[in-house]
């Protein structure tokens, strides 16, 4: 019997192929020296490497560069990192992915580990990527689910899996480990190549990887300070019985998340007012406070309760926002596909001189 063939473009080059082959075996034939495809968009929408196109359909593979990819990157080596966990210590060390930190991933683990042991995990993970274990996406019932993470002990996830209506759940498995995940994975080990991991101290480790703008490893930059502030919320989180989303997700079906919010508003009024009294304190030694953040982080929030607080103790603040620097929309950048680029320096009037 003859095989059917169908006609996909990959990249502006029309190719034939049998309808029956995957993402994954057409990304081989287009395999970039040191980029390998993690997923793929499809007429424009995203799909893990296991899909199958049709007939006419345009393929564009994306690699680590690619933000998108880069996260499912990330997430790869998460679940691998994690079943290298299982193999090597059987549930004695569980691990626990807390925050990111300087284009890399800070990861606790659940007892010490020494640096000795954090070198076996990287080899083992290495030998992982090398021998090319599939990652693949199963269908199961939630309730077979939830007996699985309640063997393992995994208690985080038979919370969150309680709150999902639907009958049945997807899992991705690599080996015999299965791992409850709502983002997409890529499709084998082999694509996760690029790796590092830095100890920290006797439960803490990094976890680096290829960043979005290169597609190279960073050499890994550690930030007291900012370690600092991660431990004093993982503390209080662990306070209010609050550390991951499962207990976010009791919280807020008992009704107290209001509650929650006023506490976390009433903490953050307690630091600035710290702040206030240590600027207060130092005379005219501190002339410039800055504050920086992502786009949503409440940074002209916080700077207008700042400025309430030190106009309480006599002072006379002057508020400079980078919201007034912003160029007129219709001279703002944009993206390749046509959205408007508020986070590129060109998105800024750089030779205003002046907010009045």
């Amino acid at each position: 019997m003859l095989v059917e063939n169908i006609k996909v473009n990959v990249d502006g080059m029309e190719i034939e192929v049998s309808k029956d082959t995957t993402l994954l075996e057409i990304s081989k034939m287009f395999n970039k020296k040191n980029k390998k495809p993690i997923i793929a968009k499809l007429n424009g929408d995203v799909y893990e490497l296991t899909a199958m196109p049709k007939n006419g359909d345009d393929i564009e593979f994306l690699d680590v560069t690619n933000s998108i990819a880069n996260r499912v990157y990330a997430n790869g080596l998460i679940m691998l990192i994690n079943y290298v966990f299982n193999e090597l210590y059987h549930g004695k060390k569980v691990i626990t992915v807390k925050h990111s930190v300087d284009r890399a991933l800070c990861i606790e683990t659940s007892s010490n580990i020494t640096k000795e042991e954090l070198s076996n995990v990287e080899k083992k993970m290495h030998a992982l990527v090398d021998a090319n274990l599939p990652i693949t996406r199963v269908t199961v019932l939630k309730s077979e689910a939830i007996e699985y993470f309640n063997k393992n002990n995994d208690k985080s996830r038979v919370n969150l899996l309680g709150y999902i209506n639907n009958t049945y759940v997807h899992l991705y498995k690599i080996g015999s480990m299965y791992d409850y995940i709502t983002n997409k994975m890529p499709s084998e080990t082999s694509c996760l190549d690029e790796f590092k991991l830095a100890y920290l101290d006797d439960d803490e480790f990094i976890l680096e990887f290829p960043d979005v703008y290169t597609g190279k490893i960073r050499n890994y930059v550690h930030h007291e300070k900012f370690f600092d502030v991660f431990h004093q919320e993982k503390d209080w989180g662990k306070l209010v019985h609050i550390e991951n989303v499962s207990d976010l997700n009791n919280v807020v079906s008992a009704g107290y998340i209001d509650y929650l919010i006023r506490i976390s508003e009433t903490m953050m009024n307690n630091k600035i007012l710290e702040q206030v009294k240590a600027i207060k304190a130092s005379g005219n030694k501190i002339k410039v406070v800055l504050i920086a953040g992502p786009s949503s982080s409440g940074k002209t929030t916080s700077c207008s309760k700042l400025a309430m607080y030190l106009y309480g103790f006599g002072l006379t603040p002057k508020m400079i926002s980078m919201d007034n620097f912003f160029k007129e929309r219709v001279n703002t950048p944009k993206k390749p596909n046509g959205e408007y680029d508020f986070e590129c320096l060109e998105a800024l009037d750089l030779d205003r001189k002046s907010v009045v």
